[in-house]
């Protein structure tokens, strides 16, 4: 269900994180370990989008983005474990962009509070007709 809430009004996921969530189909997630780089998660399997693989593969350089936190820099290197959010500058699209099957399913940008209702919603209606 997380990827559902990365496009969530309140969600801190980069913009354009969002937009190829919206964008993606469901065979667009893909089971891989590649974005492994200072993972502490890691080795594990993560669902990814397609485009980011794609994108880090292609990339020529070992930063792809960078972000500053209370005056300090951060580089992220290529295939690092760290999903794009807010404040994030660079080749976004090469992230960490994670996302499960669901992601299909995930149409816009909503606030939480509605996305739950519609999970509730759904979950009722499947347990009614059961």
């Amino acid at each position: 269900m997380g990827t559902r809430f990365i496009a969530a009004e309140e969600s801190n996921a980069h913009p354009d994180y969002v937009r190829a969530v919206i964008a993606a189909r469901a065979e667009d997630s893909v089971r891989t370990n590649r974005f492994h780089v200072e993972c502490p998660l890691c080795p594990s399997t993560h669902g990814v989008l397609r485009q980011a693989i794609e994108a880090a593969d292609a990339f020529q350089g070992e930063y792809v983005a960078e972000i500053e936190i209370g005056g300090q820099r951060t580089q992220i290197a290529r295939f690092r474990g760290t999903p794009p959010f807010k404040g994030f500058h660079g080749h976004i699209e090469a992230m960490a962009c994670y996302a499960g099957q669901s992601v299909g399913d995930v149409k816009r940008v909503q606030p939480a509070a509605d996305i739950m209702a519609e999970l509730v919603a759904e979950a009722e209606r499947l347990l009614n007709r059961a």
